[in-house]
């Protein structure tokens, strides 16, 4: 995938292939300085939306057992829940214009 490309229309789907472990965070930093807002999450891949707006991403590492005491903490704290791939929880928010 080209990450230079600047030509895709705000809404349009962006698909991150090759994410993992020791990666995804940096390619989560990149896509939301980028205004791609994350949308789901799975094996090796992230899945992403094109916005005029800069995101930031959080991941949270944790059982199902304990995901939805997560989701609400994160709640609490500004975030939006995205998607989960066990171990691993998402979350977004926008950065705050400045």
């Amino acid at each position: 995938m080209d990450d230079g490309d600047t030509t895709q229309a705000e809404g349009e789907k962006v698909v991150r292939l090759g994410a993992h472990a020791f990666n995804e965070m940096r390619i989560l930093g990149q896509e939301g300085e980028s205004g791609h807002e994350l949308i789901d999450a799975g094996l090796l891949k992230l899945i992403f939306r094109k916005t005029d707006q800069q995101w930031e991403y959080k991941r949270r590492i944790g059982g199902v057992w304990i995901a939805d005491e997560m989701r609400a903490e994160m709640r609490n704290a500004g975030w939006t829940y995205v998607s989960s791939w066990p171990p691993f929880h998402y979350f977004k928010r926008p950065v705050a214009a400045q």
